[in-house]
């Protein structure tokens, strides 16, 4: 029996609801789905038979590069997105949004007008030429790590092109993939942060507030992120009856999407011997000490305190102990400095591969595939904690 030319799919809107249809191409295999603009059925039908001719001749190597990202990066229309989360569920909402932002201010204002067939090496190389000069929301060139995910997104779509035989050759080269230009980020020294950290000055230093003290002391002390810090539960800070008391890094927190996974899905303990006692203080006077509450919470239980102010806390602090603001920008020292000067102090120190498991940089993917770590391991990064920032 033959195939109908097409099929009709009814999806919901803000509006209601909004009909797609998928044609059927030459060979009868079903094309991408695109919206028809109409919430009616026979509408849709009619605006299909119209308009099918047309799609089905720009199919293949005469899809337009706009065409063919039609539904690209977007969470429920994707399929490249819908097949690597039921082949492997590794793909977060996060991700799936940045990457569509990336296609729609990086790459889609330069390849739209572009067949598919058309985009060959030479191309792409103007592409990241133009990239190079391009000038971001900052008012400053576009960072090379930008530059760097926006070709990454952009290689991802050009292979599954080359996978659905859209195109015959990938119009990829090595010699192409951008080089990041990694801007050094200030550390602290060991003499400003016993003067930030000093207890007795915490009225003088951080006026008198013991959360933002606190929160910056543990990014010394473990090289914590700042979003995985305000993601910590009561729940996960175990000091009580413990010879090794610790902090169980399990999410992250995104001012987009509230508890994510930590960057690189990269769970794991932080010691925290030498806290103790700051942590009991405070918990003690947090009017929030259920399981599930934050430690660091704002104007409610379940929702932590704005990372732009303990951002601001510091900078108040560093200007306190004699860093003006001109000074703190010409150095670089930022919130995240903090896990700079951790992992600068600590290395060396311990292994490579138990500092990457601290401060769950990505490559520790590699080495926790083989090896199974616990708070008892974590000894000697205690240890050098107690000696340097205690």
């Amino acid at each position: 029996m033959a195939h109908k030319p097409f099929i009709l799919l009814k999806r919901p809107s803000k509006k209601g609801y909004i009909y797609y249809v998928k044609f059927r191409d030459d060979y009868g295999n079903l094309m991408m789905h695109r919206s028809t603009g109409q919430s009616s059925r026979a509408a849709a039908e009619n605006w299909a038979i119209a308009n099918r001719e047309r799609f089905i001749k720009t199919s293949g190597k005469d899809m337009s590069f706009e065409q063919y990202s039609e539904n690209w990066w977007i969470w429920d229309r994707c399929p490249y997105v819908r097949n690597k989360i039921r082949n492997r569920g590794s793909l977060s909402r996060r991700y799936v949004d940045e990457m569509r932002g990336l296609l729609d201010r990086n790459i889609l204002p330069y390849f739209k007008d572009y067949k598919l067939r058309q985009i060959s090496i030479p191309v792409v190389e103007d592409w990241l030429n133009a990239l190079s000069k391009k000038i971001g929301k900052s008012g400053k060139p576009l960072a090379s790590s930008t530059i760097l995910r926006s070709y990454a997104c952009f290689r991802i779509m050009m292979r599954r092109a080359k996978r659905l035989k859209y195109i015959s050759e990938l119009p990829l080269d090595e010699e192409l993939i951008p080089k990041e230009r990694i801007e050094e980020k200030g550390i602290f020294t060991r003499e400003e942060w016993e003067k930030l950290f000093n207890y007795e000055h915490i009225e003088k230093i951080w006026d008198g507030n013991l959360k933002y003290y606190l929160a910056n002391k543990l990014a010394l002390t473990t090289g914590m992120r700042q979003g995985e810090i305000l993601a910590i539960m009561i729940k996960n800070v175990h000091i009580e009856n413990t010879p090794k008391p610790f902090i169980y890094i399990e999410y992250s927190w995104s001012k987009n999407y509230g508890f994510v996974e930590p960057k690189w899905q990269q769970v794991r303990f932080a010691r925290v011997d030498d806290m103790v006692d700051d942590l009991q203080k405070y918990i003690s006077t947090s009017p929030y000490q259920q399981s599930e509450d934050l430690l660091f919470y704002g104007k409610s239980r379940d929702r932590p305190v704005h990372g732009k102010t303990i951002s601001q806390a510091l900078y108040r602090a560093i200007s306190h102990i004699g860093i003006d603001e001109n000074q703190r920008i010409e150095r670089r020292l930022t919130f995240h400095s903090w896990r700079h000067t951790y992992n600068s102090f600590s290395r060396g120190k311990v292994s490579d591969a138990k500092l990457m498991l601290t401060t769950g940089h990505r490559r520790t993917k590699t080495v926790n595939g083989y090896t199974h770590w616990t708070v008892d391991d974590l000894d000697d990064v205690a240890e050098v904690q107690k000696q340097f920032f205690s």
